[in-house]
Protein backbone atom coordinates (compact mmCIF):
# COMPACT_ATOMS: atom_id res chain seq x y z
CA UNK A 1 0.00 0.00 0.00
CA UNK A 2 1.15 3.64 -0.89
CA UNK A 3 1.64 6.19 2.02
CA UNK A 4 0.37 9.51 2.78
CA UNK A 5 0.36 12.62 4.71
CA UNK A 6 -2.43 15.08 5.85
CA UNK A 7 -2.58 17.09 2.77
CA UNK A 8 -3.18 13.68 0.66
CA UNK A 9 -5.89 12.81 3.29
CA UNK A 10 -7.67 15.84 2.49
CA UNK A 11 -10.57 17.12 5.07
CA UNK A 12 -12.49 13.60 5.63
CA UNK A 13 -13.19 13.32 8.83
CA UNK A 14 -11.77 10.36 10.61
CA UNK A 15 -13.87 7.34 12.42
CA UNK A 16 -12.23 4.47 14.47
CA UNK A 17 -13.26 1.35 12.22
CA UNK A 18 -14.17 1.98 8.53
CA UNK A 19 -15.77 -1.50 7.45
CA UNK A 20 -15.69 -2.35 4.24
CA UNK A 21 -18.84 -4.67 2.87
CA UNK A 22 -22.26 -4.59 4.27
CA UNK A 23 -22.87 -8.57 3.87
CA UNK A 24 -23.21 -11.05 6.35
CA UNK A 25 -19.82 -10.63 7.80
CA UNK A 26 -19.41 -7.00 7.23
CA UNK A 27 -22.21 -6.03 9.34
CA UNK A 28 -21.85 -8.82 12.17
CA UNK A 29 -18.44 -6.94 12.31
CA UNK A 30 -19.89 -3.49 12.40
CA UNK A 31 -22.01 -4.55 15.14
CA UNK A 32 -19.40 -6.22 17.32
CA UNK A 33 -16.96 -3.43 17.18
CA UNK A 34 -19.49 -0.79 17.69
CA UNK A 35 -20.31 -3.19 21.10
CA UNK A 36 -17.17 -2.56 22.11
CA UNK A 37 -17.36 1.13 21.48
CA UNK A 38 -15.59 2.38 18.92
CA UNK A 39 -17.25 4.47 15.99
CA UNK A 40 -17.97 2.72 13.01
CA UNK A 41 -18.41 3.52 9.40
CA UNK A 42 -19.83 0.79 6.87
CA UNK A 43 -19.23 1.39 2.73
CA UNK A 44 -20.66 -1.30 0.54
CA UNK A 45 -20.11 -1.10 -2.94
CA UNK A 46 -23.57 -2.13 -4.14
CA UNK A 47 -26.14 1.03 -4.95
CA UNK A 48 -28.33 -0.80 -2.19
CA UNK A 49 -28.85 -3.12 0.17
CA UNK A 50 -28.57 -7.12 -1.65
CA UNK A 51 -31.60 -8.33 -0.21
CA UNK A 52 -33.29 -11.08 -3.18
CA UNK A 53 -31.87 -14.34 -4.40
CA UNK A 54 -31.04 -12.36 -7.62
CA UNK A 55 -28.33 -10.59 -5.76
CA UNK A 56 -27.61 -13.31 -2.81
CA UNK A 57 -27.95 -16.55 -3.19
CA UNK A 58 -30.56 -18.95 -2.02
CA UNK A 59 -30.40 -20.20 1.86
CA UNK A 60 -27.61 -20.90 4.51
CA UNK A 61 -27.17 -22.47 8.02
CA UNK A 62 -26.08 -21.23 10.55
CA UNK A 63 -24.20 -23.82 12.87
CA UNK A 64 -24.24 -23.70 16.84
CA UNK A 65 -21.23 -21.95 16.67
CA UNK A 66 -22.71 -19.38 14.27
CA UNK A 67 -25.69 -18.64 16.63
CA UNK A 68 -23.29 -18.36 19.89
CA UNK A 69 -21.35 -16.16 17.97
CA UNK A 70 -24.57 -13.91 17.44
CA UNK A 71 -25.74 -13.91 20.71
CA UNK A 72 -22.43 -12.33 21.57
CA UNK A 73 -22.33 -10.12 19.29
CA UNK A 74 -26.08 -8.81 19.68
CA UNK A 75 -27.75 -11.11 22.64
CA UNK A 76 -30.82 -12.83 23.05
CA UNK A 77 -32.94 -9.83 20.91
CA UNK A 78 -31.07 -10.81 17.59
CA UNK A 79 -31.07 -14.02 18.24
CA UNK A 80 -34.55 -14.13 18.20
CA UNK A 81 -35.15 -11.64 15.21
CA UNK A 82 -32.86 -14.81 13.25
CA UNK A 83 -34.83 -17.15 14.28
CA UNK A 84 -38.02 -15.50 13.95
CA UNK A 85 -37.09 -15.30 10.12
CA UNK A 86 -35.49 -19.05 10.09
CA UNK A 87 -35.81 -22.37 10.42
CA UNK A 88 -34.41 -24.08 13.51
CA UNK A 89 -33.48 -27.71 12.70
CA UNK A 90 -33.02 -29.34 16.28
CA UNK A 91 -31.56 -32.29 15.06
CA UNK A 92 -28.71 -31.94 12.45
CA UNK A 93 -28.48 -34.41 9.39
CA UNK A 94 -30.37 -37.34 7.53
CA UNK A 95 -28.59 -38.95 5.14
CA UNK A 96 -30.96 -41.08 2.45
CA UNK A 97 -31.09 -43.06 -0.11
CA UNK A 98 -32.87 -41.76 -3.64
CA UNK A 99 -35.64 -44.43 -2.58
CA UNK A 100 -35.79 -42.68 0.76
CA UNK A 101 -34.02 -45.28 2.68
CA UNK A 102 -31.92 -44.23 5.92
CA UNK A 103 -28.18 -44.39 5.75
CA UNK A 104 -27.32 -43.05 8.62
CA UNK A 105 -28.41 -39.34 11.42
CA UNK A 106 -25.66 -36.59 12.48
CA UNK A 107 -27.22 -35.27 15.49
CA UNK A 108 -25.17 -32.26 16.19
CA UNK A 109 -26.86 -31.46 19.20
CA UNK A 110 -26.96 -34.76 21.35
CA UNK A 111 -29.71 -33.75 23.95
CA UNK A 112 -31.23 -31.38 21.51
CA UNK A 113 -35.34 -30.68 22.98
CA UNK A 114 -37.44 -32.20 20.39
CA UNK A 115 -40.53 -29.72 19.97
CA UNK A 116 -42.07 -32.13 17.75
CA UNK A 117 -41.77 -35.60 19.49
CA UNK A 118 -45.43 -36.47 19.86
CA UNK A 119 -46.47 -34.28 16.37
CA UNK A 120 -47.99 -37.35 13.92
CA UNK A 121 -45.75 -39.37 11.14
CA UNK A 122 -46.55 -36.54 8.85
CA UNK A 123 -47.11 -32.78 9.03
CA UNK A 124 -48.28 -30.18 5.89
CA UNK A 125 -45.81 -28.48 4.58
CA UNK A 126 -47.28 -25.18 4.98
CA UNK A 127 -47.02 -25.58 9.32
CA UNK A 128 -46.11 -22.16 10.79
CA UNK A 129 -42.64 -22.18 12.63
CA UNK A 130 -42.96 -21.19 16.32
CA UNK A 131 -42.13 -17.59 17.17
CA UNK A 132 -40.12 -16.98 19.87
CA UNK A 133 -41.90 -14.44 22.57
CA UNK A 134 -39.65 -11.80 24.47
CA UNK A 135 -39.34 -14.04 27.51
CA UNK A 136 -38.46 -17.01 26.48
CA UNK A 137 -34.24 -18.00 26.28
CA UNK A 138 -33.06 -19.26 23.34
CA UNK A 139 -30.22 -21.85 23.91
CA UNK A 140 -27.83 -21.74 20.96
CA UNK A 141 -26.77 -25.21 22.42
CA UNK A 142 -30.13 -26.98 22.06
CA UNK A 143 -30.52 -26.13 17.76
CA UNK A 144 -28.85 -28.32 15.55
CA UNK A 145 -28.81 -25.35 13.02
CA UNK A 146 -31.00 -22.76 11.57
CA UNK A 147 -31.89 -22.85 7.73
CA UNK A 148 -32.67 -19.09 6.58
CA UNK A 149 -32.26 -17.16 3.60
CA UNK A 150 -28.91 -15.38 3.28
CA UNK A 151 -30.67 -11.83 2.32
CA UNK A 152 -32.92 -12.29 5.33
CA UNK A 153 -29.53 -12.70 7.66
CA UNK A 154 -28.37 -9.70 5.86
CA UNK A 155 -31.56 -8.12 6.72
CA UNK A 156 -31.54 -9.04 10.04
CA UNK A 157 -27.81 -7.85 11.20
CA UNK A 158 -28.64 -4.58 8.66
CA UNK A 159 -31.69 -3.43 11.04
CA UNK A 160 -30.04 -4.45 14.14
CA UNK A 161 -26.84 -1.96 12.96
CA UNK A 162 -29.05 0.54 11.61
CA UNK A 163 -30.45 0.92 15.43
CA UNK A 164 -26.68 1.63 16.61
CA UNK A 165 -25.65 5.03 17.60
CA UNK A 166 -22.42 6.29 15.80
CA UNK A 167 -22.69 3.72 13.45
CA UNK A 168 -22.60 5.12 9.20
CA UNK A 169 -23.73 3.12 6.31
CA UNK A 170 -23.05 4.10 2.49
CA UNK A 171 -24.12 2.27 -0.29
CA UNK A 172 -22.86 2.59 -3.80
CA UNK A 173 -18.85 3.18 -2.67
CA UNK A 174 -16.59 0.83 -4.50
CA UNK A 175 -13.32 0.96 -2.85
CA UNK A 176 -10.26 0.95 -5.81
CA UNK A 177 -7.26 2.11 -3.45
CA UNK A 178 -6.03 1.93 0.33
CA UNK A 179 -3.58 4.55 1.47
CA UNK A 180 -1.67 3.61 4.69
CA UNK A 181 -0.79 6.77 6.92
CA UNK A 182 1.08 6.62 10.13
CA UNK A 183 -1.89 6.50 12.28
CA UNK A 184 -4.74 5.98 9.71
CA UNK A 185 -6.04 4.62 6.88
CA UNK A 186 -7.42 6.62 3.55
CA UNK A 187 -9.84 4.49 1.79
CA UNK A 188 -10.72 5.72 -2.05
CA UNK A 189 -13.95 5.18 -3.74
CA UNK A 190 -14.95 4.88 -7.35
CA UNK A 191 -17.25 8.01 -7.01
CA UNK A 192 -14.05 9.39 -5.87
CA UNK A 193 -14.74 10.22 -2.55
CA UNK A 194 -12.78 9.06 0.90
CA UNK A 195 -12.83 7.90 4.04
CA UNK A 196 -10.77 8.09 6.64
CA UNK A 197 -10.19 5.58 9.64
CA UNK A 198 -7.64 4.03 12.26
CA UNK A 199 -8.32 0.71 11.28
CA UNK A 200 -9.83 -0.81 8.05
CA UNK A 201 -11.41 -4.02 7.99
CA UNK A 202 -11.95 -5.58 5.00
CA UNK A 203 -15.01 -7.88 4.66
CA UNK A 204 -16.02 -7.46 0.50
CA UNK A 205 -16.24 -11.06 0.01
CA UNK A 206 -14.28 -13.73 -2.15
CA UNK A 207 -13.96 -11.13 -4.50
CA UNK A 208 -12.41 -8.75 -1.95
CA UNK A 209 -10.69 -5.86 -3.57
CA UNK A 210 -8.66 -5.49 -0.64
CA UNK A 211 -7.37 -8.44 -0.56
CA UNK A 212 -6.24 -7.81 -3.56
CA UNK A 213 -4.59 -4.43 -2.47
CA UNK A 214 -2.71 -5.55 0.52
CA UNK A 215 -1.35 -8.92 -0.41
CA UNK A 216 0.66 -9.81 -3.30
CA UNK A 217 -0.99 -10.29 -7.31
CA UNK A 218 -1.46 -14.06 -6.44
CA UNK A 219 -3.30 -13.72 -3.72
CA UNK A 220 -5.79 -11.35 -4.78
CA UNK A 221 -8.17 -13.72 -7.08
CA UNK A 222 -9.87 -16.71 -5.52
CA UNK A 223 -9.57 -20.13 -6.63
CA UNK A 224 -12.64 -21.69 -8.63
CA UNK A 225 -13.34 -24.66 -6.92
CA UNK A 226 -14.64 -26.44 -10.11
CA UNK A 227 -18.17 -26.72 -8.75
CA UNK A 228 -20.97 -25.05 -9.71
CA UNK A 229 -23.84 -24.47 -7.03
CA UNK A 230 -27.49 -24.91 -8.00
CA UNK A 231 -30.77 -25.36 -6.74
CA UNK A 232 -34.19 -23.87 -6.40
CA UNK A 233 -37.41 -23.17 -4.50
CA UNK A 234 -38.69 -26.87 -4.37
CA UNK A 235 -43.10 -27.43 -5.35
CA UNK A 236 -44.84 -28.83 -3.40
CA UNK A 237 -48.45 -28.29 -3.71
CA UNK A 238 -50.61 -30.20 -1.04
CA UNK A 239 -47.81 -32.53 -0.40
CA UNK A 240 -47.48 -33.98 2.73
CA UNK A 241 -43.33 -34.93 4.09
CA UNK A 242 -42.87 -37.25 7.06
CA UNK A 243 -41.76 -35.02 9.88
CA UNK A 244 -38.16 -35.83 9.71
CA UNK A 245 -38.08 -33.06 6.51
CA UNK A 246 -38.96 -30.53 9.56
CA UNK A 247 -36.25 -31.59 11.82
CA UNK A 248 -33.46 -32.62 9.55
CA UNK A 249 -31.46 -31.14 6.73
CA UNK A 250 -32.20 -34.22 4.06
CA UNK A 251 -28.98 -35.25 1.91
CA UNK A 252 -30.46 -37.44 -0.40
CA UNK A 253 -27.80 -39.84 -2.51
CA UNK A 254 -28.69 -40.70 -5.65
CA UNK A 255 -26.79 -42.40 -8.53
CA UNK A 256 -25.90 -39.13 -10.24
CA UNK A 257 -26.07 -36.56 -7.63
CA UNK A 258 -26.24 -35.98 -4.03
CA UNK A 259 -29.36 -33.28 -3.28
CA UNK A 260 -29.85 -31.46 0.03
CA UNK A 261 -33.09 -30.61 0.74
CA UNK A 262 -34.46 -28.73 3.53
CA UNK A 263 -37.22 -25.58 5.27
CA UNK A 264 -36.16 -22.08 4.67
CA UNK A 265 -38.00 -18.66 5.89
CA UNK A 266 -38.98 -16.43 3.46
CA UNK A 267 -37.16 -13.60 1.32
CA UNK A 268 -36.65 -9.76 2.46
CA UNK A 269 -38.14 -7.38 -0.11
CA UNK A 270 -35.83 -5.54 -1.90
CA UNK A 271 -34.44 -2.32 -1.16
CA UNK A 272 -37.38 0.16 -3.28
CA UNK A 273 -35.60 3.74 -1.61
CA UNK A 274 -35.70 6.43 -4.48
CA UNK A 275 -32.02 6.86 -3.74
CA UNK A 276 -30.74 3.88 -4.46
CA UNK A 277 -29.87 4.92 -8.02
CA UNK A 278 -27.74 7.57 -6.74
CA UNK A 279 -23.73 6.04 -6.11
CA UNK A 280 -23.64 7.44 -2.54
CA UNK A 281 -27.10 6.74 -1.37
CA UNK A 282 -28.12 4.90 2.11
CA UNK A 283 -31.26 3.65 2.03
CA UNK A 284 -33.72 4.30 4.73
CA UNK A 285 -34.17 1.99 7.66
CA UNK A 286 -37.96 1.25 6.43
CA UNK A 287 -36.45 0.66 2.81
CA UNK A 288 -35.15 -2.52 4.47
CA UNK A 289 -37.28 -3.41 7.46
CA UNK A 290 -37.79 -6.81 8.73
CA UNK A 291 -41.70 -6.04 8.07
CA UNK A 292 -40.98 -6.89 4.55
CA UNK A 293 -39.74 -10.14 5.02
CA UNK A 294 -42.32 -11.27 2.41
CA UNK A 295 -44.07 -14.20 1.47
CA UNK A 296 -44.16 -18.12 3.34
CA UNK A 297 -41.41 -20.60 4.47
CA UNK A 298 -40.61 -22.45 1.50
CA UNK A 299 -38.77 -25.99 0.62
CA UNK A 300 -35.12 -25.72 -1.03
CA UNK A 301 -32.90 -28.43 -2.77
CA UNK A 302 -29.63 -27.59 -3.68
CA UNK A 303 -26.60 -29.70 -4.98
CA UNK A 304 -22.98 -29.79 -6.91
CA UNK A 305 -22.33 -29.80 -9.94
CA UNK A 306 -18.92 -30.32 -11.35
CA UNK A 307 -17.45 -27.77 -14.20
CA UNK A 308 -13.64 -27.44 -14.42
CA UNK A 309 -14.44 -24.26 -17.08
CA UNK A 310 -14.71 -20.43 -14.86
CA UNK A 311 -17.27 -19.01 -16.52
CA UNK A 312 -18.74 -15.68 -16.82
CA UNK A 313 -21.89 -14.48 -15.43
CA UNK A 314 -23.51 -14.81 -18.93
CA UNK A 315 -22.05 -18.10 -19.60
CA UNK A 316 -23.01 -19.42 -16.14
CA UNK A 317 -27.12 -17.95 -16.76
CA UNK A 318 -27.00 -19.79 -20.12
CA UNK A 319 -26.55 -23.11 -18.63
CA UNK A 320 -29.23 -25.50 -19.00
CA UNK A 321 -29.40 -26.53 -15.78
CA UNK A 322 -33.01 -27.10 -15.36
CA UNK A 323 -32.76 -29.27 -18.12
CA UNK A 324 -30.31 -30.96 -16.58
CA UNK A 325 -31.91 -31.47 -13.36
CA UNK A 326 -34.13 -34.33 -15.01
CA UNK A 327 -31.28 -36.31 -15.61
CA UNK A 328 -29.91 -36.07 -12.11
CA UNK A 329 -32.85 -37.06 -10.08
CA UNK A 330 -34.58 -39.55 -12.64
CA UNK A 331 -33.88 -42.36 -10.14
CA UNK A 332 -35.71 -40.26 -7.32
CA UNK A 333 -38.86 -41.23 -5.50
CA UNK A 334 -41.45 -38.79 -4.99
CA UNK A 335 -41.96 -36.19 -3.81
CA UNK A 336 -38.32 -35.58 -4.13
CA UNK A 337 -38.42 -35.71 -8.10
CA UNK A 338 -41.29 -33.41 -8.56
CA UNK A 339 -40.20 -30.74 -6.01
CA UNK A 340 -37.02 -30.67 -8.05
CA UNK A 341 -38.48 -30.64 -11.71
CA UNK A 342 -40.82 -28.14 -11.05
CA UNK A 343 -39.23 -25.53 -8.92
CA UNK A 344 -40.62 -22.45 -9.17
CA UNK A 345 -37.18 -20.45 -9.59
CA UNK A 346 -33.48 -22.07 -10.10
CA UNK A 347 -30.67 -20.39 -8.27
CA UNK A 348 -26.86 -21.22 -9.34
CA UNK A 349 -23.42 -19.69 -8.33
CA UNK A 350 -20.24 -20.51 -9.04
CA UNK A 351 -17.75 -22.06 -5.99
CA UNK A 352 -14.61 -19.95 -5.37
CA UNK A 353 -12.60 -20.23 -2.18
CA UNK A 354 -9.49 -18.75 -0.46
CA UNK A 355 -7.90 -22.03 0.54
CA UNK A 356 -4.71 -20.12 2.35
CA UNK A 357 -3.29 -16.45 2.77
CA UNK A 358 -0.40 -16.29 4.43
CA UNK A 359 -1.29 -12.95 6.55
CA UNK A 360 -4.61 -11.40 6.88
CA UNK A 361 -3.65 -7.62 7.51
CA UNK A 362 -1.11 -5.53 6.82
CA UNK A 363 -0.74 -2.38 8.52
CA UNK A 364 -4.17 -0.71 9.57
CA UNK A 365 -6.27 -3.01 6.86
CA UNK A 366 -7.35 -6.82 8.32
CA UNK A 367 -9.25 -9.27 6.66
CA UNK A 368 -12.63 -10.85 7.54
CA UNK A 369 -15.22 -13.38 6.18
CA UNK A 370 -14.53 -14.76 2.87
CA UNK A 371 -12.28 -11.95 1.98
CA UNK A 372 -10.19 -14.26 4.15
CA UNK A 373 -11.01 -17.80 4.17
CA UNK A 374 -14.11 -18.27 1.41
CA UNK A 375 -14.77 -22.19 1.61
CA UNK A 376 -16.96 -24.08 -0.50
CA UNK A 377 -20.91 -24.16 1.25
CA UNK A 378 -19.95 -27.97 1.71
CA UNK A 379 -18.41 -27.37 4.68
CA UNK A 380 -21.77 -25.55 6.59
CA UNK A 381 -20.05 -22.95 7.88
CA UNK A 382 -19.44 -19.55 6.07
CA UNK A 383 -21.23 -18.18 7.55
CA UNK A 384 -20.71 -18.97 11.13
CA UNK A 385 -17.07 -18.73 10.81
CA UNK A 386 -17.78 -15.03 9.69
CA UNK A 387 -19.35 -14.34 13.17
CA UNK A 388 -16.66 -15.56 14.72
CA UNK A 389 -13.87 -13.72 12.77
CA UNK A 390 -16.42 -10.94 14.32
CA UNK A 391 -16.27 -11.88 17.77
CA UNK A 392 -12.63 -12.81 18.00
CA UNK A 393 -11.67 -9.15 16.19
CA UNK A 394 -13.89 -7.38 18.74
CA UNK A 395 -12.32 -8.71 21.84
CA UNK A 396 -8.71 -8.45 21.01
CA UNK A 397 -9.55 -4.88 20.10
CA UNK A 398 -10.99 -3.78 23.28
CA UNK A 399 -9.26 -1.78 25.15
CA UNK A 400 -7.16 -0.26 22.21
CA UNK A 401 -7.99 3.49 21.53
CA UNK A 402 -7.85 3.92 17.87
CA UNK A 403 -7.56 7.99 18.42
CA UNK A 404 -3.76 7.80 18.03
CA UNK A 405 -3.20 7.14 21.27
CA UNK A 406 -2.45 3.38 20.91
CA UNK A 407 0.77 2.04 19.93
CA UNK A 408 1.08 0.73 16.80
CA UNK A 409 2.99 -2.33 18.44
CA UNK A 410 -0.31 -2.79 20.31
CA UNK A 411 -2.56 -2.91 17.21
CA UNK A 412 -0.43 -4.92 15.28
CA UNK A 413 -0.03 -7.54 18.17
CA UNK A 414 -3.72 -7.63 18.45
CA UNK A 415 -4.16 -8.02 14.77
CA UNK A 416 -1.40 -10.52 14.29
CA UNK A 417 -3.02 -12.79 16.93
CA UNK A 418 -6.65 -12.58 15.38
CA UNK A 419 -4.78 -13.67 11.89
CA UNK A 420 -3.52 -16.73 14.08
CA UNK A 421 -5.86 -17.63 15.85
CA UNK A 422 -8.28 -17.62 13.12
CA UNK A 423 -6.40 -19.25 10.62
CA UNK A 424 -5.71 -22.27 12.96
CA UNK A 425 -9.43 -22.31 13.11
CA UNK A 426 -10.74 -22.26 9.52
CA UNK A 427 -8.03 -23.55 7.36
CA UNK A 428 -9.30 -27.14 8.62
CA UNK A 429 -12.41 -26.27 7.83
CA UNK A 430 -11.77 -25.22 4.22
CA UNK A 431 -9.91 -28.24 3.78
CA UNK A 432 -12.81 -30.33 5.09
CA UNK A 433 -15.41 -28.76 2.37
CA UNK A 434 -12.74 -29.15 -0.29
CA UNK A 435 -12.76 -32.96 0.60
CA UNK A 436 -16.19 -33.17 0.80
CA UNK A 437 -17.18 -31.78 -2.73
CA UNK A 438 -14.46 -34.24 -4.38
CA UNK A 439 -16.21 -36.94 -2.28
CA UNK A 440 -20.12 -35.95 -2.38
CA UNK A 441 -20.17 -35.18 -6.26
CA UNK A 442 -19.97 -36.68 -9.80
CA UNK A 443 -18.38 -35.40 -12.85
CA UNK A 444 -21.07 -33.57 -14.77
CA UNK A 445 -23.80 -35.39 -12.81
CA UNK A 446 -23.84 -38.46 -15.17
CA UNK A 447 -20.27 -40.19 -15.54
CA UNK A 448 -21.49 -43.86 -15.23
CA UNK A 449 -18.14 -44.34 -13.36
CA UNK A 450 -19.78 -41.86 -10.51
CA UNK A 451 -22.60 -43.83 -10.96
CA UNK A 452 -24.70 -47.31 -8.66
CA UNK A 453 -20.84 -48.25 -7.96
CA UNK A 454 -19.80 -44.70 -6.09
CA UNK A 455 -23.65 -44.80 -4.58
CA UNK A 456 -23.02 -47.83 -2.60
CA UNK A 457 -19.60 -47.71 -1.24
CA UNK A 458 -20.89 -43.85 -0.21
CA UNK A 459 -23.70 -45.01 1.63
CA UNK A 460 -21.81 -47.92 3.39
CA UNK A 461 -18.72 -45.03 3.85
CA UNK A 462 -21.67 -43.02 5.78
CA UNK A 463 -22.96 -46.01 7.63
CA UNK A 464 -19.94 -47.05 8.97
CA UNK A 465 -18.27 -43.77 9.73
CA UNK A 466 -21.08 -41.74 10.54
CA UNK A 467 -20.26 -42.02 14.51
CA UNK A 468 -17.12 -40.41 13.92
CA UNK A 469 -18.23 -37.80 11.52
CA UNK A 470 -21.22 -37.26 14.25
CA UNK A 471 -18.52 -36.38 17.13
CA UNK A 472 -16.11 -34.59 14.92
CA UNK A 473 -19.26 -32.27 14.13
CA UNK A 474 -19.81 -31.59 17.37
CA UNK A 475 -16.08 -31.01 18.04
CA UNK A 476 -16.52 -28.28 15.23
CA UNK A 477 -19.43 -26.53 16.48
CA UNK A 478 -19.32 -26.70 20.49
CA UNK A 479 -15.19 -26.02 20.44
CA UNK A 480 -14.57 -23.10 22.24
CA UNK A 481 -13.60 -19.97 19.76
CA UNK A 482 -13.33 -16.74 21.59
Amino acid sequence: MASFNSDTAGKASKTDILVVGCGVGGCAAALALRRQGFSVRVCEAAASPRLSSGSVAGGVQIAPNGLRALELIGGQALLRRLLDYGVAAPHGFRFQTHHGDLIAQLQVVVDSVDEHEHEHEHEHEQHEPKKHSEESVIRWDRIGGVNIRRAAVVAVLLEALREQRDVEIEFGKRLVELVEGEDSVCARFGDGSSALASLVVAADGVHSTARGLILDAEYAKPRHTGFISFGGIASLPGVQLPSYYAKELVFTLGPRCQLGFGRFGPEPSSCSSSSSSSSSSSCSPSSTSLSELGGEHVWMWWTHLRHDEELSREQLEALPLRARCELLVEDFTEPLRSAVLESSEILRTQIYDVPCLPVWHRGRTVLLGDAAHAMSSAGGQGCSMAFEDACVLARLLDGLKLDGDTDSEQLESALSRYSAVRKARVEPIIRQAQQNDARGYARDGDAAADGWLALKMKSLFLWMMSGFIARSLRKLVFADFV
